[in-house]
């Protein structure tokens, strides 16, 4: 998404993203994901003046969140605007076409799968917000005796009863294949 937000970027606004050296790995709709980091990236990016800074840290948090740090140093919101900020239809930004949808829409988001997230800010001191997303939990990999699994293949062309068969058998099947139905 580097690119794409870059573009949207102010010129003299500088992003720093600092990544893990190990992936981190969460359940979530990646589309509504990078609507999200998006959304509160170009939030940070009207938040700061002429030029500035926007930091993009993904790190985990103890032993089961991911966690996606994003700080700028730009006019940060008085305590007013933070208790408000994630209430539909609340914008400060009326006048540029604010509508005031984007981070109640982003907080849903974050909630809907199991997140959290928190705002922190300051009047000329910027704003720093932290998405928790809790981490995906994966099973590991048994081998090929420890499941017994069956299957009917059923599949007219030969090429690719064959193909199939063998990808099944791989995978741990029992395959018994017919041509016909």
């Amino acid at each position: 998404m580097v690119d794409l937000v870059e573009i949207g970027l102010k010129p003299n606004v500088q992003l720093d993203i600092s990544l893990p050296v190990t992936p981190l790995h969460v359940r979530v709709d990646p589309g509504q994901l990078e609507a999200a980091l998006l959304n509160l990236l170009l939030n940070a990016n009207n938040a700061v003046p002429d030029d500035g800074r926007i930091k993009v840290k993904l790190d985990q948090q103890g032993t089961n969140q991911a966690r996606i740090l994003i700080e700028d140093d730009g006019h940060g919101m008085p305590i007013d605007v933070l208790d408000r900020a994630i209430e539909p239809f609340f914008t400060t930004r009326e006048s540029e076409g604010g509508t005031g949808l984007g981070l109640s829409i982003v907080y849903g988001f974050i909630r809907q799968t199991g997140g959290h997230l928190n705002i922190e800010s300051e009047v000329a001191r910027g704003t720093q917000i932290e998405v928790l997303l809790p981490l995906a939990v994966t099973d590991k990999v048994q081998t090929h005796a420890a499941f017994a699994k069956a299957c009917l293949l059923v599949e007219d062309d030969p090429r690719t009863r064959v193909s199939v068969r063998k990808l099944l058998e791989d995978l741990g099947y029992d395959v018994t294949i017919s041509d016909t139905g």
